[in-house]
């Protein structure tokens, strides 16, 4: 058992439990980071008093919040409008939510929901 005890307390092991206690800080922190990032890519913004133009200034670039897609599926949309999926259709047939057509899926961008909802 002394020699346990012994081992344990030597400076080689000390160091290595703290550049431990310091690898399992950095995974946490990468992996909450990640996870945070697909939530906010399946569960966009709903509530409308958030500010959902926030813009955010990295290593010198201005950049839009994760928080926020720039694109919704009609799905999406409408969970953003609170109304339902064939009634955003609706209102893209009619013309007054224009998606944007260059894709296979159909996507409605963030701006275009603000201006439909208005002010």
């Amino acid at each position: 058992m002394k020699i346990i005890e012994t081992a344990m307390k030597t400076p080689e092991i000390e160091r290595l439990q703290n550049a431990l206690t310091e690898l399992t800080a950095v995974i946490v922190k990468i992996v909450t980071e990640r996870v945070d990032e697909a939530l906010a890519q399946l569960l966009p913004i709903t509530n409308p008093s958030n500010n959902s133009d926030k813009m955010l200034i990295e290593n010198g670039e201005t950049t839009r919040s994760p928080a926020t897609p720039l694109l919704y599926d009609i799905k999406r949309a409408a969970a953003r409008l609170s109304m339902s999926a064939p009634s955003v259709r609706k209102l893209i047939r009619q013309g007054r939510i224009r998606p944007v057509a260059d894709f296979r899926k159909v996507l409605i961008p963030e701006s275009e929901l603000q201006r439909f909802a208005g002010p």
